[in-house]
């Protein structure tokens, strides 16, 4: 068909994912950590299930306004949007309005990992006491809903990454893809994390425990870095 560089199904697409940065030997005071700015003036997109704005990680404590670069909106009440939490939008198929609240805590887990402000006297269940914080607490966040109950279409992933790209993020977080072993042509965060980095932006994706054979994973392309951990 004139004008048709690719038709590819649109699959479905799921989820996958206090002490990280004591394990990273990185703290507050005396690493390598301290001598950075902790993701200052960075603005990290996350792809996921949507946020918890409420949740004290994204209080915007000490943080300042974001970039000028951002062209970005927040569709959250005024009340919630703020220095940290800077864009929120949700992708559906087109369908209007959409709720972009976290429904699983998937996208509120790992929105707080990257960019989680610091968070005294945390614990779970009375146990592990001590502060919590992402790996760039200091950084924006922009939070764009494409899983709903844990899966989504890979439609709606592209439009988000596609976005992402226009608000100006400067590192996009993708904790989600296929299960199985699709090939690379079929695969949103392989098209979406490919033009993501011709962007100048970096693309941040988890492996995915769930490849064809045993201790094999499935967003294994070379051009994006893919954090794991399993067996």
């Amino acid at each position: 068909m004139k004008g048709v560089l690719l038709a590819a199904p649109d699959l479905e697409v799921v989820a996958q994912t206090t002490y990280t940065p004591k394990f990273l030997e990185l703290n507050q005071w005396d690493s390598l950590w301290h001598d950075t700015t902790q993701g200052e003036g960075t603005i990290i997109g996350v792809i996921d299930s949507g946020i918890i704005p409420t949740h004290p990680s994204f209080k915007d404590d000490g943080l300042p306004p974001p970039p000028l670069k951002w062209h970005g909106r927040c569709d959250f009440r005024k009340s919630v949007c703020s220095y940290k939490l800077i864009g929120a939008m949700a992708f559906d198929g087109g369908t209007h309005p959409l709720p972009l609240d976290d429904d699983d805590g998937h996208g509120t887990h790992t929105a707080g990992t990257a960019a989680g402000n610091f968070v005294h006297d945390a614990e779970v269940l009375g146990m592990a006491r001590g502060t919590a914080s992402g790996m760039a607490p200091r950084a924006h966040l922009a939070v764009y809903k494409v899983l709903y109950k844990k899966t989504g279409k890979d439609s709606d992933v592209l439009a988000g990454i596609d976005q992402a790209i226009s608000d100006g993020v400067d590192v996009l977080s993708m904790s989600l893809g296929l299960t199985g072993s699709p090939g690379l042509p079929e695969q949103s965060a392989t098209i979406g994390s490919f033009a993501v980095i011709r962007n100048g932006i970096i693309p941040s994706l988890c492996a995915m425990n769930d490849g064809p054979f045993p201790s094999t994973v499935v967003n294994d392309f070379p051009w994006a870095p893919a954090p794991t951990t399993g067996e």
